[in-house]
């Protein structure tokens, strides 16, 4: 009885590390057909794998695919909406053994999304999945899916040269951030979640860090953040909340900006080039209250200061079919002896062309800056208490 009971014993753990252990050997790239069609089940979109593909479960399941493509939308500029050099998973074994997924590691390499907005109205990031719609009885409740993303670590996603491009085939303007180096780790897929990483956007290097409470639809996440504009020497500190995440998303924030020059940052976000002295290219501080949806903008407490002058003021925005701005401010005393002395100074290293940015950059992106609407409706109120000149009022 003792030999029959060592005998079931060995049978049964040299089948559990058989079925452990096959996977190493299966020859996953016989598969990729059959992963394809189901992407495009899903998706409605073709998906190439032009690399190998590995899966391991011993000594911790691991998925290695490498040369990725996600084809675009029949239209779109770009053949793939997605391609990716390579992608390393690695999950935790023990928690499996609970009902956990710990996720110690996803590698993503050179990863370059193409978002486009055609113009036929079409947008490329939603997707029609091939085939009849999933039943009532196949369709997760959102209780299913909170949990299962209640379920779900990630310890570590790092994305390194990544790239993404926004095309809007409407307006013909191009967006793009490059040079992506992303660390992001989330205690579950609904929060908390701590980011940090390095890009570059319309020429000009950023640095951000920021972490995100528990995303909850019935209940404000906070959020802090930091983002610093690198090649401007500009600094910007973000305190606020998210709220209702997923249902109507909103968000109430405190800015706290300043930088060595205005000018400089004011090129960094329209992506122009100063070509000469500004009167705005000197040391300034900004600080206001941001609250918005996808539709509406309010801007509060505002309070800019700079060579001397403050200036404070409110702003409310609104899209729809005609877009509005309605905006107040109010100056105190403008010395205009300064601000001509200002502006007769030369350029700050922070808004010289090329400046912690290569200056061949620029003329892309300039072809992208910003536009405003041809329909736009702005109202606009200022007050200025005084004016001197020559060390005198001017009355």
């Amino acid at each position: 009885m003792k030999k029959l009971l060592i005998g079931i014993l060995v049978f049964v753990v040299v089948a559990i590390g058989g079925a452990l252990i096959a996977p190493s050997f299966i020859d996953w790239n016989a598969y990729r057909g059959e992963i394809a069609t189901e992407v495009r089940k899903a998706t409605g979109r073709k998906l190439a794998i032009d690399g190998t593909i590995k899966v391991a479960l011993l000594p911790a399941p691991m998925l290695s695919v490498g040369k990725v493509r996600l084809a675009n939308l029949d239209g779109a500029k770009a053949a793939d909406m997605a391609r990716l050099d390579a992608l390393d998973v690695r999950i935790a074994f023990w928690p499996l053994l609970s009902g956990k997924i710990q996720v110690s590691s996803v590698m993503l390499r050179g990863a370059d999304i193409e978002l486009e907005a055609l113009a036929d109205g079409r947008v490329n990031w939603e997707f029609a999945p091939a085939g009849k719609a999933a039943s009532p009885a196949a369709t997760a409740t959102a209780g299913e899916a909170a949990a299962a993303a209640e379920a779900v670590r990630l310890d570590q996603v790092v994305i390194s040269g990544g790239r993404v491009t926004f095309r809007d085939s409407r307006k013909n303007t191009v967006e793009k951030v490059e040079a992506i180096d992303l660390r992001l780790a989330a205690e579950t897929l609904t929060g908390p979640f701590a980011a940090r990483g390095r890009a570059t956007l319309r020429g000009v290097p950023v640095a951000f860090e920021a972490r995100l409470g528990h995303l909850r639809e019935d209940r404000a996440s906070p959020l802090t953040a930091t983002v610093e504009l690198v090649g401007a020497k500009a600094k910007a500190d973000i305190t606020g909340q998210v709220v209702a995440l997923g249902v109507a998303p909103r968000a109430d924030i405190k800015l706290q900006l300043a930088g060595d020059s205005l000018a400089g940052v004011l090129d960094a976000l329209s992506g122009a080039r100063s070509s000469g002295p500004s009167p705005l290219a000197q040391k300034f501080s900004l600080s206001a209250g941001l609250a918005g949806d996808a539709q509406t903008l309010a801007v509060n407490d505002m309070a800019l200061v700079i060579n001397g002058t403050r200036v404070t003021g409110a702003l409310n925005a609104r899209l729809g079919t005609v877009p509005s701005v309605d905006a107040t401010f109010a100056v105190n005393t403008i010395d205009l002896d300064s601000w001509i002395a200002a502006a007769a100074a030369p350029a700050t290293t922070a808004e010289k062309p090329g400046a912690g940015a290569p200056s061949q950059a620029a003329p892309k992106a300039a072809a992208a800056g910003f536009t405003l609407p041809d329909d736009l409706r702005v109202a606009f109120d200022a007050r200025v208490t005084g004016i001197t000149y020559n060390k005198g009022a001017i009355r």
